[in-house]
């Protein structure tokens, strides 16, 4: 949209640099913004081969590997020398470091002078004209799938470590992603439509600016955590800063739809009325927990669905110094894209079977006859197929590396949390929670050697593990104080599963793998990285299959290792990396330094920290799982309002057919709706569109948002849509 107006033209040409690893669908998003070739820096054997990167889909694009950009001459020569083995007669490749002072007509004589080469400045186009002119991409080599190498080739890195340095910033990024995406614009998309929204364009504007505010933070290095700490402590402010502009968008949609939320210090007197919101493509049955504003003696006495049926739900009475008088849960239903408008009536008393109450115990049950429960220290998942022994411990061990790579210290001391005897059971109509407190004691840091002893430093870790009734799998929240320095903290979770590979998910699909790649950990040559097993996430982690097997669902925590033990596999899932410098050259799992060796002590990360995560039975199909990601980071979003909107539950878009709504947003320019579809299976799926509105025309885009093709609507303006193997479709509706 920006290159549109002000009129410049994209290059056909995308430059990457080195990002530790590429998603496979990355050549499908260049496709659909015109794109067709890349100038990328990935690990593969071969420094400088050009190939042909297909994405899952068959779309593909014409890459060339490129090396980090250098100056110096001897560096240069020995760059073309290794490019000559594969293509004796050119063209060679160079990237020059861009200074804006430097004299670059001399620097290239210096240059051309060592190489004995002739030497021209050029642009990416010629560069790709010239390699399509000496050979046609499908006769180049071709590698498909995420790009993702680890070949243990000098200067080759994935960084695996920056997937958790700085966790606070990845939960803060995922947290307000998700508010962007799953409220934020789903809901000006359909108050610009369907609303009375005062000053329209103010909204759109905001909703532009907070997410340029927050790709301000997506920088590599910014989200990667790997800058110096002046940099984070304003990515932190940032992140705030697009929160409350994201909540402001957000009400004053919701505002501007049917219904009237409460306004900040009213109370309701006689009733109150919760309405939920879903912005996913898919109906959401979910527990919602909110607190509620009512008067000093009164009490929810029913809650009644949209269609007037009743409710079961649970009360907590809040202290009288709090706003609200107390926290209300319910299971609530909500269709696609739209709301289910309940109403809780007030009278004097509680009935009993309506207390939530916290009480000694040890273990908690939910309707489908499932157990958690502690033996000793040991924590067992009774499940209907199987039992689970040993289900979550938290292992602690020292962290010898940097911001860009773990590293074991040379004397390590692992240790794991012990169970305190400080255990209860919180029971109500709509969940049974476990209350635990591990502790374990842990040295303050490393010692000048870069050694772990046994350590004095307390630290405390506070779980509860829940069963929703309704709601399949188990959920998991941790707090704790990071109190130490130089160590990395993992929770393990066993899965009950014996797998060899896994599944991902990543913005446009999920990424297969294998479970455990071979190789040497510890390299001893310089600037060769070792054989990492930790994987990159986005909000879930698959072993098995729909008929046997766990997934793992996270919220902002992006990096998780299969371990294989005792006939199963354990997630081990990072939860913190405490580190105290940008860049080492002593790094057991990466010898030589990557960047400035500087101290950066807020990485350690000495702060108030908390994980959340569950574990849930794997699901019938890929488009399931990746829709069981969404409803996990992003769950209903439940709000108290003065009035009740018309109609009482209202779906504004549904979505049949199975495939993934990845977002709902205002167009670019002009007004309507964009909605994107995925497929991410190997199956061809028709899917059927139907807006509660009747739109006037439906059309096909790229993801520049420019036409290409435009539908015929059925009755009612229903839309189909047929989505090929893993092909991401944008539709618009128009309907003015």
């Amino acid at each position: 949209a920006d290159a549109v107006k002000h009129g410049v033209e994209l290059l056909p040409v995308a430059f990457i640099p080195g990002a530790g690893g590429y998603c496979a669908q990355l050549p499908q998003i260049l496709n659909a913004f015109d794109i067709d070739a890349a100038l990328v820096q990935h690990a593969a054997p071969l420094a400088h081969m050009s190939f042909r990167w297909e994405a899952p889909d068959g779309s593909s694009v014409l890459a060339v590997n490129h090396d980090y950009p250098v100056s110096k001459p001897e560096s240069v020569k020995a760059a073309i020398e290794e490019q000559q083995q594969l293509a004796p007669d050119g063209p060679f490749l160079w990237l020059v470091p861009w200074q804006p002072d430097a004299d670059i007509s001399a620097l290239l004589q210096e240059i051309e002078k060592s190489a004995e080469k002739p030497l021209r400045q050029s642009t990416p186009v010629d560069l790709i004209t010239d390699l399509r002119q000496r050979l046609p991409d499908v006769l180049q080599p071709a590698l498909v799938g995420e790009l993702r190498l680890q070949t243990l080739r000098p200067h080759s890195y994935i960084f695996s470590g920056r997937l958790s340095s700085r966790v606070y910033l990845k939960q803060l990024h995922a947290d307000m992603q998700t508010r962007l995406l799953r409220a934020a614009e789903p809901w000006t998309a359909i108050a610009l439509t369907h609303g009375k929204v005062t000053y329209s364009q103010n909204l759109q504007a905001l909703l532009d600016y907070s997410w340029r505010l927050l790709m301000q933070n997506q920088a590599r290095d910014a989200l990667g955590g790997s800058s110096v700490d002046t940099v984070h402590v304003e990515n932190e402010a940032r992140y705030r800063k697009v929160g409350d502009v994201a909540e402001h968008i957000t009400q004053s949609a919701l505002q501007a739809l049917s219904g009237k939320p409460v306004p900040a210090g009213t109370m309701a007197r006689k009733e109150a009325y919760i309405t939920v919101w879903n912005s996913h493509g898919h109906t959401v049955s979910q527990v919602v927990e909110l607190p509620l504003r009512i008067p000093e003696g009164r009490y929810p006495v029913a809650v009644l669905s949209p269609d007037g049926q009743e409710v079961n739900f649970g009360w907590q009475p809040m202290p009288k110094s709090e706003e609200y008088s107390g926290k209300l849960s319910f299971l609530a239903t909500v269709p696609a894209v739209g709301y289910a408008a309940y109403t809780v009536k007030l009278g004097d008393k509680l009935a009993e079977q309506h207390h939530v109450v916290r009480m000694a115990g040890m273990a908690i049950s939910n309707l489908r006859g499932e157990t958690l429960a502690i033996d000793g220290e040991i924590l067992t998942w009774k499940r209907e197929n199987n039992t689970i022994v040993d289900l979550l411990r938290y292992i602690d061990g020292g962290d010898a590396g940097d911001v860009f790579n773990y590293s074991p210290p040379k004397k390590d001391l692992i240790v794991q949390a012990s169970l305190a005897n400080k255990v209860d059971v919180e029971t109500g109509p709509t969940f049974s929670r476990l209350h635990m407190l591990h502790r374990m004691r842990i040295a303050p840091s490393l010692d000048q050697q870069r050694h772990r002893k046994r350590g004095l430093r307390l630290l405390e870790i506070h779980t509860t593990a829940t069963f929703y009734e309704h709601v399949p799998g188990l959920y998991f929240r941790a707090s704790y104080t990071n109190t130490a320095e130089d160590h990395r903290l993992r929770v393990h979770l066993r899965s009950g599963v014996l797998a060899d590979t896994m599944a991902a998910d990543s913005a446009f699909g999920l990424q297969k793998r294998l479970a455990h790649l071979d190789g040497p950990r510890l390299p001893m040559k310089r600037y060769v990285e070792g054989i990492s097993n930790e994987q990159p996430l986005h909000s879930l982690m698959a072993v098995g299959t729909a008929s046997d097997g766990m997934v793992l669902l996270t919220r902002g925590l992006h990096a998780a290792e299969a371990i294989r033990e005792q006939g199963q596999t354990t997630l081990a899932l990072t939860l913190l990396r405490a580190i105290g410098w940008l860049s080492r050259s002593d790094l057991r799992t990466r010898p030589g330094a990557v960047a400035p060796e500087v101290p950066v002590p807020d990485a350690q990360c000495l702060r108030a920290l908390k994980a959340e995560f569950a574990l849930a039975e794997y699901p019938e199909s890929d488009s399931a799982l990746m829709r069981m990601g969404q409803s996990y980071t992003a769950p209903l979003q439940a709000y108290q309002y003065a009035e009740m909107p018309e109609p009482a539950s209202r779906s504004y878009l549904t979505v049949e057919g199975d495939a993934v709504l990845t977002s709902l947003k205002p167009p670019q320019t002009g007004e309507g709706w964009v909605a994107r579809l995925l497929n991410p299976s190997e199956q061809e799926v028709t899917v059927y569109l139907s807006p509660a509105n009747q739109p006037q025309r439906a059309l096909l885009l790229n993801l520049a948002e420019k036409p290409q093709a435009e539908f015929e609507m059925g009755e009612g303006g229903r839309v189909k849509v047929t989505l090929k193997p893993y092909q991401i479709a944008t539709v618009r509706l128009n309907f003015t």
